[in-house]
């Protein structure tokens, strides 16, 4: 059903993706300068090589996790150059590669990496041994969401010059990055902690819609809980970007 729901739907998300019908400014910006955005990005070059280096050490395993595409790992660093967080809460990896996506905008940046099944994954190590330092692992989902909280609020304290996007600082709202759900414990636990970001201003990135029900129930549940902002998804790959100033919009678009 969900293939035949994005098949019938493709035209006007396709129509969208081009900008038609969006009258936010925000929206078709994003839309196009971010989304559908088609300029090559210094960090390209080196995703695509992680990428291979995975399916190089996974083509003679009979079962494996999908390997993300070299199409959404551009988009979620696109996503993250925009708003350029400076701490990233991950939910969900297999072999790291979204994760370098997101700590390649910036060396400042830290990931609190959610996942109780990494060491399942060898290859992992190589693709994140560059970026070690900069990532905080947690087999428990409670612990890694507590260790976040800690560092968000120390970065709410700390002044500093940050770019400013629709009177908000970007660098230091919350930024969520959700790849898989590993079980109801696990959705409890994230629920609950996307439910506390619509007081103000987050953004919420969520892949794999269409393969992980947990994870398309969690998306389900976000958007009809926000009161304000604006979701975009290709029923796939889905953002939220929670904003007070932003009217309740969702966008089904082609990216």
């Amino acid at each position: 059903m969900g293939r035949l729901r994005r098949y019938r739907t493709a035209f006007g998300r396709y129509k969208r993706g081009k900008g038609f019908g969006i009258h936010s400014p925000f929206a078709f910006g994003f839309v196009l300068k971010v989304l559908r955005e088609r300029n090559p990005y210094y960090a390209y070059s080196n995703l695509e090589s992680l990428r291979k280096l995975v399916i190089s050490h996974t083509r003679h395993h009979f079962r494996h996790p999908r390997i993300i595409s070299l199409k959404n790992a551009k988009i979620i660093f696109r996503v993250a150059n925009y708003f350029n967080p400076l701490n990233v809460l991950q939910v969900g990896t297999s072999y790291g590669v979204s994760t370098v996506s997101v700590l390649s905008v910036s060396g400042k940046s830290h990931i609190y990496l959610c996942e109780p099944n990494l060491a399942d994954y060898p290859v992992t190590a190589d693709v994140l041994a560059e970026y070690s330092t900069r990532i905080s692992h947690f087999t428990d989902v409670e612990a890694g969401i507590a260790a976040y909280e800690a560092a968000m609020a120390i970065s709410r304290k700390n002044s500093g010059v940050a770019r400013q996007d629709e009177n908000v600082d970007w660098r230091k709202a919350p930024f969520v990055l959700i790849n898989n759900i590993a079980d109801e414990r696990e959705y409890a636990e994230v629920s609950a902690f996307l439910s506390s970001l619509l007081k103000a201003e987050a953004v919420v990135v969520m892949r794999n819609l269409a393969r992980s029900e947990r994870v398309r129930l969690l998306w389900s549940k976000f958007c009809a809980e926000a009161t304000f902002g604006m979701s975009f998804s290709n029923d796939k790959l889905a953002v939220f970007v929670v904003n007070r100033k932003l009217p309740r919009q969702d966008f089904s678009i082609w990216f």
